[in-house]
């Protein structure tokens, strides 16, 4: 987490959304809005249409990668040994949540989150991502209005 320390966070009351770069499934990203809305809430801040004095904007990505690893084995005698190797590759996806809220009459960033996962390739059940999504985001929240 990053914040610009000059603010007074205790100012901001109301916030609203701004477009960012949104999770490529529609439902991740609702999910994601929802946990956010609820924890700016329950800091005291309320949602407003129109000109806020925070403006919420998330970015999300996912990358595919692919980890190599290689297991030697053998042994090594004064004329002859042997030596095998096995080789293991595994693909995943590591996925990236950046929360930034902007301040509603500048337009400048005052505070910034940055949350990264590997994530499962296989599609786990719509309640274990809502939890998964929940416990980031607070983290993300954790310490926020900064003091």
């Amino acid at each position: 987490m990053d914040f610009n320390q000059e603010k007074d966070f205790s100012d901001y009351k109301t916030f609203s959304w701004k477009p960012g770069s949104p999770a490529r499934s529609e439902l991740s990203q609702r999910r994601i809005e929802s946990a956010i809305h609820k924890e700016l809430e329950s800091r005291g801040l309320s949602q407003f249409q129109g000109d806020a004095d925070l403006y919420v904007v998330t970015h999300v990505s996912i990358e595919g990668k692919t980890r190599v690893e290689v297991d030697n084995y053998g042994y090594r005698g004064y004329w002859r040994g042997y030596q095998m190797s096995t080789v293991h590759v595994s693909e995943f996806e590591v996925g990236t949540l950046i929360v930034d809220l902007l301040d509603g009459k500048t337009n400048r960033l005052v505070w910034r989150s940055i949350a990264t996962k590997t994530l499962p390739y296989n599609q786990p059940k719509p309640e274990k991502i809502e939890k998964k999504i929940v416990k980031i985001v607070g983290k993300m929240f954790k310490d926020f209005p900064p003091q």
